[in-house]
């Protein structure tokens, strides 16, 4: 059994899907300004889980676009994808099922969510739009989990 088979037999992905877009342009100034310095704009990633019924997760995981303050005339941009997770082993730990939700599942399903994104903004004009960096779920969680515990001391 190679890695990949031994992740998903601890849980099982019902179902993903596109939870919610928003992508405002309010005037033809915003489109110009963006087009002009969307490379500047700044991307944060939110990761949230709801319980659901019958030991269901739903796990959304939203991109937004936020321009920088000097920046007068500013688009919005922002997607989120759920995706629906049963966890089938019961022995995971609490660290174990955190991890999975907050590292692997996201990052299994990141590409499908920067590729909506990406699509939507070429077909609304922003022709050069791309991705410079792909999103480091792994990095995140440590990042995360470090400011966690020096909270804690």
């Amino acid at each position: 059994m190679n890695e990949n088979e031994k992740n998903m037999s601890k849980y099982q992905i019902l179902s993903s899907y596109i939870k919610d877009i928003s992508f405002e342009v309010p005037t033809p100034a915003c489109f110009i300004d963006a087009n002009q310095n969307l490379d500047k704009y700044n991307t944060t990633v939110d990761i949230t889980t709801k319980p659901g019924t019958n030991q269901f997760i739903e796990l959304n995981c939203k991109i937004t676009f936020h321009a920088p303050e000097n920046i007068i005339h500013k688009i919005h941009v922002e997607a989120c994808i759920a995706v629906i997770i049963k966890i089938l082993d019961e022995n995971l730990s609490k660290e174990q099922v955190r991890k999975l939700l907050l590292v692997e599942i996201p990052d299994l399903h990141s590409k499908h969510l920067t590729g909506i994104i990406t699509d939507m903004l070429h077909k609304s004009g922003f022709k050069d739009f791309k991705f410079t960096k792909e999103i480091n779920f792994a990095e995140l969680y440590l990042t995360e989990t470090t400011n966690q515990n020096l909270q804690k001391n």
